[in-house]
């Protein structure tokens, strides 16, 4: 039997990487990594620049030529490459295996101690059932990037008043303490800059001008800010201590959130977000997690506040003036996606996505690319996850989520008014 030429193995290994590689970047979920790799890896306006032209617009587009052939294609250039790797391997190896078969006499057959097999792997761990929130492609990339997170780096270099406690969590940007303010005897949270993005100027900015937004803005439905100030060569903000549970976490294992307590807390945001609004700010990320069910008896119970202001973004009031696209994909509002001016009405956006998820028990666009979803795709009835909505929450839920941003409620006082009046009507009719 002839062996084929010596770069078999080489063009074939090679046909296979571009291959799997064409079939990874015209896939739905390597697009939609894509789109979130190239939000968490460069620069606002570099993202701007890069989804607005027409190649990656294209590529973006389910019913494109080159997301329609591109699998096709990577698939069969792999399959190729593979067949070519598989034919070298194995004539390489029969002519040395014919060799010995020729000179070699029959061995006898000795008996042979077969290791013992190993274990079966582990169940996988109970309590943690497969939801929209745990497999969304987003999700399952954000921790895996928190599995590989580097260390935070060392605690800030606080003044003496503050006695710094145990870490309570981290972001992307940031990580918070529990501390002991030592001059008014109280406990207090203390949100720091990390060290791996201390030194840059972006970073620092958009870290201080949530201090700014959060010094301007007093509001029962919002997080306190007591002080900020720098820890050494890294910013940091002292803040009440909230006690609590953000909605994503009370959501927990339930299909949904009873009706009327979802009208409540949204009405509760969108009060809060109104004061926002008269500041002339817009915080540009509002989400089940940013929204914290307070712990609390009698007069407490039920109270939220909404939290983060990491991405709140002053509007600009001038002429043409366009923003960059910064927020969390499934509730991020299509002016957002695409760079247009951003206002009240993007907030409204984002907690009508926010109150779909919780009393739908699903995003309003679960699968495929959200970014192009929420550009181009009319939200569902939320009736279609839950039955039992009422026609009224159903219609209000649509309208904060219309892709014209004139066709939503007019502001969040509005919106705070209907989920009143829904909430007063019983919820469910």
């Amino acid at each position: 039997m002839d062996r084929p030429a010596p770069g078999t193995a080489r063009r074939g290994a090679l046909l296979a990487a571009l291959g799997l590689l064409l079939l990874g970047a015209t896939s739905g979920p390597g697009v939609e990594l894509g789109v979130e790799w190239l939000n968490r890896g460069l620069s606002e306006a570099a993202v701007v620049a890069i989804m607005s032209r027409p190649e990656a617009k294209s590529l973006v587009d389910p019913d494109s030529i080159p997301r329609r052939a591109g699998p096709v294609a990577g698939g069969a250039l792999a399959l190729f490459g593979l067949a070519l790797l598989g034919r070298a391997f194995f004539a390489g190896r029969r002519p040395k295996a014919a060799a010995i078969i020729e000179t070699s006499a029959p061995a006898p057959v000795e008996a042979i101690e077969l290791p013992p097999e190993p274990a079966p792997p582990p169940p996988p761990p109970q309590g943690t059932p497969p939801g929209w929130f745990q497999t969304s492609p987003s999700a399952l990339a954000a921790s895996q990037r928190l599995a590989a997170a580097p260390d935070l780096g060392s605690p800030p270099d606080l003044p003496e008043r503050y006695q710094l406690g145990e870490q309570l969590g981290a972001g992307a940007m940031g990580v918070v303490y529990r501390a002991w303010d030592q001059v008014l005897g109280r406990e207090v949270a203390i949100k720091v800059v990390s060290d791996a993005v201390a030194n840059d100027p972006e970073a620092t900015d958009r870290f201080l001008r949530e201090a700014r937004a959060l010094a301007a803005v007093s509001h029962p439905g919002i997080v306190i800010l007591h002080d900020v100030g720098l820890g050494g060569r890294r910013p940091y903000l002292v803040m009440e201590l909230l006690r609590g549970r953000h909605l994503r976490a009370v959501l927990g294992e339930l299909p949904c959130l009873p009706e009327k307590d979802v009208l409540a807390y949204g009405a509760q945001v969108a009060d809060a977000l109104a004061c926002v609004h008269a500041h002339r700010l817009v915080h540009r990320d509002v989400k089940p997690e940013n929204i914290l069910l307070l712990d609390g008896d009698g007069a407490e119970a039920g109270r939220v506040k909404l939290m983060d202001f990491g991405v709140a973004h002053v509007i600009r009031t001038h002429a043409g003036r366009q923003t960059s696209p910064s927020g969390t994909p499934y509730y991020m509002a299509p002016e957002q996606i695409v760079g247009a001016q951003l206002g009240p009405w993007t907030d409204v956006y984002g907690l009508g996505a926010t109150l779909f998820a919780l009393m739908a028990g699903s995003l309003p666009f679960p699968q495929g690319e959200p970014l192009y979803h929420a550009v181009h795709t009319p939200a569902p009835d939320p009736r279609r996850f839950n039955p039992r909505l009422s026609a009224g929450t159903a219609a209000l839920l649509l309208s904060c989520l219309e892709k014209d941003p004139a066709k939503r409620p007019s502001s969040a006082a509005d919106l705070a008014t209907g989920l009143r009046a829904l909430t007063g009507a019983g919820g469910a009719a």
